[in-house]
């Protein structure tokens, strides 16, 4: 509607105050956004016995599950989140008006490694930017009362050992009363990843039975003498630094049966019902002195071998043939950290026998580590591989022990090189020259027998059909070579290798390493795709690399060239 020709104008008043009135109104119907949360704090029990475990609820009301809490840290306390926290919401309309309520609930655990009266400072929920806190706890830690029914004992194998030594720890519980449960607790296991715990093995002829252990399952050796049962059972670790290393004490709770009393079932007859009282029993705490290993007298080819360890090299077999890849084996025994155990060094062959680099892990089987070395003889005659050294610290010593594998003898004998005429399915080719460029020139022509144009002349015009759809793959012209750009080089050897691919296998063909296996002698295989993953490895991955590894490279490819081709 307009007055005097001219419309009506809204009050300016009312135009810049909207917005301010709709933020207004947001902010007072979300209570959540102004901090709306209330914390309620619970404890099951304001005393704790020593080896027991006392229970914390935390209620978030007006919290959602992106909330946060911290929870505090005492000394001589550990606190620990039982799970992730359970979540509640609701919704109601009531006369119009809606109103929604969420909380989440969390639950701890708290236990105790000494006796006394602690403060718990409040717990703090992190939530939309704020920070809550509850109100303060106190709680009053007390000696478990002395029970003559049960014993708990903790055992170490020695009070000081070397950094990668394995320890080995003893847990033993007697009782010669009846239970009708237990709560077992023993901190060791929560870090039996980082401790490469594991249990030692028990006798298969003695009687064995399974106890919980917090959330695990832990075989005991089982025994019983007159009244008493002992359980028995051992774990091996191995303590990840130097320093006081604490084995932390065991406990153990149970319900005992003391008797029993007269009381009345579900059906209301008279029957006796056990009377159930509480029993505990601590094993203290170990501490072991862990030692550095020392660096006088350390070997340059020692590899991080702790322990007594056998060594010894292998050969599948004393006779090869030219230009079959030897695989030498390197075997270490003993019982240690075997993963930590370095590759030993296997010394200057020389110019006829080539040791390619291995950077594999070994293959780790029960108390033994296999290395795999693999040797490319470059001509036919007797050798001999040199012992090779492994160099370990033996703890029982206290030094540092050096061992030889015993020399073996191999034989290469001179065969045939690879004629391409005799495989199923290639094209005749001629030998490709060793040259800085790999390849060069046109491909050659195989020269035909003189009769056989007699009996090529009738498939001729099929022979010319097919070669228009078809051509044989021409070798490049020779291919630029800088000697330190090692990006561009890469990218030459690359193209090389797809070049030789495509000349013997084919062209446009998918490199298929079990297709090709058909068309090649399995060990000249193998080295011919290791190149390849060599190439990717350096061309597209991390491996770190330098000239000298690609001027090694270029070569092994130009020998490959001519050991296919030849």
């Amino acid at each position: 509607m307009a007055l005097g020709g001219y419309p009506l104008r809204k009050p300016v008043l009312e135009t810049r105050m909207r917005p301010w009135i709709l933020v207004f109104c947001a902010l007072l119907f979300a209570p959540a956004a102004w901090g709306e949360v209330r914390l309620n704090l619970q404890i099951s029990d304001s005393e704790l016995v020593l080896g027991d475990q006392v229970l914390i609820t935390l209620e978030a009301e007006g919290a959602e599950p992106s909330a946060e809490v911290e929870a505090p840290k005492v000394q001589g306390l550990q606190i620990e989140v039982q799970g992730p926290p359970s979540s509640s919401s609701q919704t109601t309309l009531i006369n119009g008006q809606t109103s929604h309520h969420s909380s989440l609930t969390y639950h701890f655990g708290v236990t105790a490694d000494r006796l006394g009266k602690y403060e718990i400072e409040p717990f703090v929920l992190v939530f939309q930017g704020q920070r809550f806190e509850s109100e303060r706890l106190s709680l009053l830690v007390v000696p478990a009362p002395k029970d003559p029914s049960m014993k708990l004992t903790l055992k170490a194998d020695r009070k000081q050992i070397y950094l990668g030594e394995p320890l080995t720890v003893s847990l033993e519980w007697s009782v010669d009363a009846q239970i009708a449960g237990y709560e077992f607790r023993f901190p060791l296991l929560a870090d039996k990843d980082q401790l490469k715990l594991k249990l030692v093995p028990i006798d298969p002829n003695q009687r064995s039975e399974q106890l919980n252990i917090d959330q695990y399952k832990v075989q005991f050796q089982a025994f019983e003498e007159n009244r008493t049962r002992r359980f028995v059972t051992g774990f091996k670790l191995y303590p990840h630094q130097t320093g006081a290393f604490v084995v932390p004490a065991a406990h153990i709770k149970v319900s005992k049966v003391a008797g029993y009393l007269p009381g009345r079932d579900f059906f209301g007859r008279l029957v006796q019902q056990p009377r159930l009282i509480t029993g505990y029993a601590s094993a203290n705490a170990l501490k072991i002195s862990v030692l550095a290993l020392p660096l006088a007298g350390r070997p340059a080819n020692f590899g991080g071998a702790v322990g007594q360890y056998q060594f010894k090299a292998e050969l599948e077999r004393p006779t090869f043939d030219l230009g079959e890849s030897i695989n030498l084996k390197l075997i270490v025994e003993g019982v240690g950290e075997l993963d930590k155990i370095g590759r030993p060094l296997v010394p200057a062959l020389g110019t006829d026998l080539v040791s390619n680099e291995n950077l594999a892990p070994g293959k780790i089987e029960e108390n033994r580590v296999t290395f795999f070395q693999k040797i490319t003889p470059k001509k036919a005659g007797k050798f001999e591989i040199p012992p090779v050294g492994f160099a370990y610290f033996d703890p029982q010593k206290g030094a540092y022990q050096q061992t030889f594998s015993e020399p073996l003898k191999i034989e290469v004998l001179a065969t045939e090189k690879l004629d391409l005429k005799e495989v199923v399915g290639a094209r005749p080719v001629a030998k490709i020259e060793r040259d800085p460029g790999f390849y060069q020139g046109p491909a050659p022509q195989t020269p035909s027998v003189p009769w056989g144009w007699f009996l090529a002349l009738p498939l001729l015009p099929l022979a010319y059909h097919f070669g228009r759809r078809t051509k044989p793959a021409a070798r490049p012209a020779p291919l630029p070579w800088s000697g330190t750009a090692l990006k561009a080089d890469l990218a030459i050897l690359s193209q090389a290798w797809e070049d030789l691919a495509q000349w013997r296998f084919g062209p446009n063909r998918r490199w298929d390493k079990t297709a090709m296996r058909e068309q090649m002698d399995p060990e000249l295989l193998e080295h011919f795709w290791q190149i390849k993953e060599t190439l990717d490895a350096y061309q597209y991955g991390s491996t770190p690399h330098h000239p000298a590894q690609i001027e090694a490279l270029r070569q092994q490819l130009i020998e490959l060239a001519n050991e296919v081709g030849g």
